[in-house]
């Protein structure tokens, strides 16, 4: 196939697109309205595990994300080799919450994992991340 003939099949497709009465809708069906798809929910002065789940429930809860059965990864920051205190990595609180949350929608199993940008083994057990996710 020539650069020529790819054109012209190209402009060919728009053009008998653009004429038809053809809809992405058919493809990926109905697209929900704007507002039902917050993507980001502010929550301030609280504590982690607090702000977490009111930050879920603007999102309209986990049950959004999570079905039974499913099987989840939770992927936090765990990029580095720093221990809470530092801020470095997201809150263990925060990924433990997480994973309770996906739990209690009824996920089968739940895994939490980052590409590390230090050795994985400590930034997981100094994050404090390891410990935290392991006793949900």
């Amino acid at each position: 196939m020539t650069r020529r003939d790819f054109i012209k099949g190209s402009v060919g497709t728009a053009v008998l697109l653009g004429l038809s009465n053809f809809s992405w809708a058919e493809v990926f069906g109905p697209f929900p309205p704007e507002e039902s798809f917050p993507d980001l929910a502010v929550v301030t002065n609280g504590t982690p595990v607090g702000m977490t789940r009111k930050a879920m429930e603007l999102l309209g809860g986990m049950k959004k994300f999570v079905s039974k059965g499913d099987i989840v990864v939770v992927k936090p920051n765990i990029g580095w080799d720093r221990n809470p205190q530092q801020a470095a990595n997201t809150n263990p609180e925060v990924v433990a919450e997480v994973v309770k949350m996906c739990l209690e929608c009824g996920a089968k199993k739940v895994r939490v994992f980052d590409r590390s940008c230090n050795t994985a083994s400590r930034c997981y057990e100094n994050s404090g991340i390891k410990k935290a996710a392991s006793e949900v």
